[in-house]
């Protein structure tokens, strides 16, 4: 049992690395590896959901989700009137901001620490991704545009409250036209910066995989972000990891939480004088080394379009935890 544990754990020998790293085998597929949890595990999570009133804050998760419902109701069921869209869409912003930080406080985010500066002229950003909350974080202080998978696209709801904003729609069984819809909509200065997890797929924070090129095919300024999560009496395994097998038991977990605490810290801007006369692959590596070498984490030479393309290292729960 831990009383601290910090995702993904800061290395010093990782904060000055100049190029990616070779990735063994073993380390690619721990970097994806969830731990098991036994029944010991959910006794001690059960523990701690009553006493650290993890059942007070799904009643007050409800309540929020109860008065935010109404309030982007009319997106979806006007999605396609972009007059309207475009006259309720601050409001629609500003409210799921302030729902966003309600339903992170319900999950166990007690405080997040902010370093470095927002910079509002930039294009992209780009974030290490650890946690199912990664996106929603960041949306909080920096508004963006998201980049969801076309499967999202046909859920009730939720499909068209994302179709009526500026939602970058991608399909990943697609090898080409992805990044052209992202550099298109970089652009466009009319909408929000684009928001990528470049990693392209959730760690425990072991390593960084290898950030994939689609948002680096053009030299419009982008800015780092980079995250890091920790939580306090983390007894029983719990984390904001998402690792699991399950939605509902990262939320489980989550709610286990008594104490967490996010730093997140905006990084000097990758300007437009870095990014010129480079290789997108070049962008891209700069990129990844000022996010792992401010975390103290290995940046990787392997990419995570392994285990989409090959489907060679399945993701599995550790059994010797």
């Amino acid at each position: 049992m831990k009383f601290k544990c910090e995702i993904p754990p800061r290395n010093p020998s990782f904060t000055r690395q100049e190029k990616l790293s070779p990735v063994s085998d073993e380390l690619f597929k721990e970097a994806i590896t969830g731990e098991e949890l036994t029944d010991k595990d959910f006794y001690v999570q059960l523990f701690m959901f009553i006493f650290g009133f993890g059942w007070i804050r799904i009643i007050i998760l409800l309540f929020a989700t109860i008065i935010f419902v109404p309030l982007i109701a009319p997106l979806p069921m006007f999605y396609n009137k972009r007059k309207f869209i475009n006259f309720y869409m601050p409001f629609a912003e500003f409210m799921t901001r302030i729902y966003v930080r309600i339903m992170l406080f319900t999950l166990g985010v007690s405080w997040v620490r902010i370093h470095g500066k927002r910079d509002r002229k930039v294009r992209g950003l780009a974030y290490n991704h650890t946690s199912l909350i990664d996106g929603p974080l960041v949306f909080i202080y920096h508004p963006f545009t998201p980049v969801i998978t076309i499967g999202v696209r046909k859920i009730p709801v939720i499909g068209r409250l994302l179709e009526s904003g500026e939602t970058i729609w991608i399909d990943r069984q697609k090898t080409e036209g992805n990044s052209k819809l992202i550099v298109n909509r970089m652009h466009d200065h009319n909408t929000n910066p684009v928001a990528v997890a470049p990693e392209g797929k959730i760690t425990n924070g072991k390593m960084m995989f290898k950030f994939r090129t689609g948002q680096f095919l053009t030299d419009e300024p982008i800015q780092p972000i980079s995250l890091r999560y920790t939580n306090y009496f983390s007894f029983a395994k719990t984390n904001f990891n998402f690792t699991r097998p399950s939605v509902k038991e990262f939320l489980w977990l989550c709610l286990c939480i008594p104490f967490g605490v996010i730093d997140l810290t905006f990084l000097p801007t990758l300007s437009h004088e870095v990014m010129k006369d480079r290789t997108p692959e070049e962008r891209a590596e700069i990129c990844q080394l000022e996010i792992a070498n401010d975390l103290g984490v290995l940046a990787g030479s392997r990419t995570s379009k392994e285990l989409f393309i090959k489907k060679s290292i399945p993701p599995t729960i550790n059994k010797n935890s």
